[in-house]
C-alpha cells in the first residue's frame, strides 16, 4: 500500500475509534452463534490452527465466517473456506469500497477472533468499524480500544497454543 493511501486508512481509522460508540460486551459463550475470525493471509504458520479452531466451534454448533486480508490479489490457499479482501477494496481516501468487507464488520457477531501479532492498519480498520458484540485478540500495548478481551500469551509461544488458549480463555471468562 503506498504512503497517501496508508495516510489516509490511518486517519480513517481514527474516526472509527473516536466514533465507535457500540455497546460490546462478552456474551455467554455457550449462547454464541456467530462467530468471525480476522486473519492476515501472510502469516501461513496460522493456516493449521485456524483450520482447527474452525471445525471445533462448528463442531459446537458455532456459524464461523473466517475473513482475511492480502496485500495484493490472493496468493495463498488455506485448507478452509475464507472470504478474503485485497488493498484494492479500498480506496486511495481510505475509505471501504467492497460489499463483501462492509458486509463483515456490519455482521453482529457474537465473538470476533482476530490473531494478528503486528498491528496492520487495514485489518485495524476492519476491527474498528465491526459490529461484533466482542472482539478477542492478542495484547499488545496501546491497543487496547480494539478489543474488548486481549490474551496475553506465553514468551516465545506457537501458533497452535495462542489459538487453543484464545478459544479456552474465552469460554472459561465468558460461562456467566
Amino acid at each position: 500500500m503506498n504512503f497517501i493511501k496508508r495516510f489516509f486508512v490511518r486517519k480513517q481509522l481514527q474516526k472509527l475509534l473516536h466514533n465507535n460508540n457500540n455497546q460490546r460486551y462478552a456474551p455467554r459463550f455457550a449462547e454464541a452463534k456467530q462467530i468471525g475470525i480476522l486473519f492476515d493471509a501472510n502469516n501461513q504458520d496460522m493456516e493449521k490452527p485456524l483450520a482447527n479452531l474452525i471445525r471445533q466451534l462448528e463442531k459446537e454448533g458455532k456459524s464461523v465466517v473466517p475473513f482475511t486480508y492480502f496485500e495484493g490479489e490472493r496468493q495463498a490457499a488455506f485448507q478452509f473456506p475464507y472470504e478474503a479482501f485485497t488493498s484494492s477494496d479500498i480506496d486511495w481516501l481510505g475509505n471501504v469500497r467492497s460489499e463483501k468487507v462492509h458486509k463483515f464488520m456490519g455482521k453482529k457477531f457474537d465473538f470476533l477472533f482476530c490473531f494478528q501479532e503486528t498491528a496492520n492498519e487495514v485489518i485495524d480498520l476492519i476491527l474498528a468499524g465491526s459490529q461484533a458484540k466482542c472482539r478477542v485478540g492478542i495484547y499488545q500495548q496501546g491497543r487496547e480500544n480494539f478489543y474488548e478481551l486481549m490474551l496475553i500469551p506465553e514468551p516465545n509461544a506457537k501458533q497452535e497454543q495462542m489459538v487453543a488458549l484464545a478459544l479456552q480463555y474465552t469460554k472459561t471468562i465468558c460461562q456467566n
